[in-house]
């Protein structure tokens, strides 16, 4: 920290902090998520400091989303992420307030979305509409929030409402056939489906193969899917800010 710490004061002006901000957000220690907060004090560069607000926002709902998980964990689970995480950092996390850090994390959101339009975050996306997307997800998708509407056509072409399977533990699972682990999966949530069949459960999807493949998928899953227009970028995906295949949401 102290070392790196130097580094920032004696290079503040350079753009390589821009590829250093995403490495820290990954990490749940305090000294990473101070040292996003240096990197944003100390540079003249206005795209350096929108990275580092943004990830600093990133660093702050890993940490809040860490500590939800260790509230909600059995032995095993409590045991494994001690192990993987240490048992000093498990116990600063269990005794934050998730609150704290969320509002905190929505704050910097908010900022990034109206201070630093027009930079890019990745070749296709820019802070801004990443921003928009990470409090999307904050205000809708976090535990005990309210899901917002999904409405479309499926796969065979019906429409589709995600408020018609209201007061049904309903999972919604972004997947594609081009997708490795979403392949994987394929026998797994049939299974599921037949298991739970005489529960008020339904499983959904949102499918972003191709048109080609489209058709041909609507008749061979048990489930029923949107499509997302043949890629995993944009419609509903987008509005979900899902940005990984496969992700999956337990509503």
């Amino acid at each position: 920290g102290a070392a790196l710490s130097t580094l920032i004061q004696d290079h503040a002006a350079s753009l390589h902090w821009i590829n250093v901000c995403p490495e820290l957000a990954r990490s749940l220690t305090r000294t990473s998520g101070d040292l996003l907060v240096e990197i944003a004090s100390r540079t003249p560069r206005r795209e350096v400091r929108g990275h580092a607000l943004f990830q600093r926002a990133k660093h702050l709902l890993l940490r809040a989303r860490t500590a939800d998980t260790l509230k909600h964990a059995d032995s095993e689970e409590f045991a494994r992420l001690a192990t993987q995480h240490g048992a000093a950092l498990v116990g600063e996390l269990r005794a934050v307030s998730i609150a704290a850090l969320e509002a905190e994390a929505e704050k910097l959101l908010l900022r990034v979305r109206a201070e630093y339009e027009g930079i890019a975050l990745a070749r296709d996306r820019s802070l801004e509409s990443a921003a928009e997307g990470e409090l999307f997800e904050l205000k809708f998708l976090g535990i005990g929030k309210t899901a917002p509407e999904i409405f479309g056509r499926d796969l065979n072409g019906y429409e589709l409402r995600l408020s018609e399977f209201r007061g049904q533990v309903v999972v919604v699972d972004f997947w594609g056939s081009w997708c490795e682990p979403s392949r994987a999966m394929l026998d797994s949530k049939q299974a599921l489906i037949e298991r739970l069949a005489p529960a008020p459960f339904v499983y959904l999807g949102v499918n972003s193969d191709a048109e080609g493949r489209r058709i041909e998928l609507g008749a061979a899953t048990a489930w029923r899917s949107w499509w997302n227009g043949g890629s995993p970028k944009g419609g509903i995906a987008a509005d979900w800010n899902v940005t990984a295949w496969p992700t999956t949401y337990l509503l």
